[in-house]
């Protein structure tokens, strides 16, 4: 093996549409010691979690038919260091039309991919049951989904997570027991 040795560039550049999304490449140029004019370059992805950990905040859409929860939800989302509530939409079909980027929701300025989701699991017209399978088939990346459910049945439970639910939780209709759960989702956001 030939030995290298450290050239005077590391360089670090942005390149969305070669590297998936992450945005963040590093490149290491290495000289070889013999022929000092022979260069080797090594690039390498800037891992996600070092962009987790230097993110200032976390972007959460909800998907629940209950105006009250969502509200409840946003206003202690509000409170949270690190997390930013991006809005919610009422059932699974506007989650696929938002996830997808479909009609209005074509605009990623306006409407961007969410880090964590917050999915009821009874809603009208696609449940949350149909919306974690869709998810399966789909090519997102990094986004934490965590079930708010009013249904503490050990089968639905084990349903969600089943289907790929990352947590799974009751929805808490205490003020107190709220705030520690979006302590909670902050964790875990910035634990993954």
């Amino acid at each position: 093996m030939e030995q290298l040795a450290l050239a005077k560039a590391v360089r670090l550049s942005s390149d969305r549409s070669s590297f998936g999304g992450s945005g963040k490449r590093i490149s290491v140029v290495l000289c070889h010691r013999e022929d000092p004019q022979r260069f080797t370059t090594f690039r390498f992805d800037v891992i996600s979690i070092m962009a987790k950990l230097a993110k200032e905040k976390y972007l959460v859409l909800m998907v629940d038919d209950s105006e009250d929860d969502c509200l409840l939800i946003k206003m202690a989302i509000g409170k949270a260091d690190r997390l930013r509530f991006i809005g919610s939409v009422s059932d699974g079909e506007e989650l696929v039309s938002y996830l997808s980027g479909k009609e209005q929701y074509a605009d990623r300025q306006r409407y961007p991919l969410p880090d964590m989701l917050l999915l009821d699991l009874k809603m009208p017209r696609k449940n949350g049951f149909e919306v974690l399978q869709w998810l399966q088939s789909q090519p997102i990346e990094d986004m934490t989904v965590v079930v708010l459910s009013g249904s503490d049945q050990r089968e639905e439970v084990e349903k969600a997570l089943d289907l790929g639910a990352d947590y799974y939780h009751i929805k808490q209709p205490d003020t107190q027991k709220r705030s520690e759960l979006i302590k909670l989702l902050e964790q875990y956001l910035t634990r993954k």
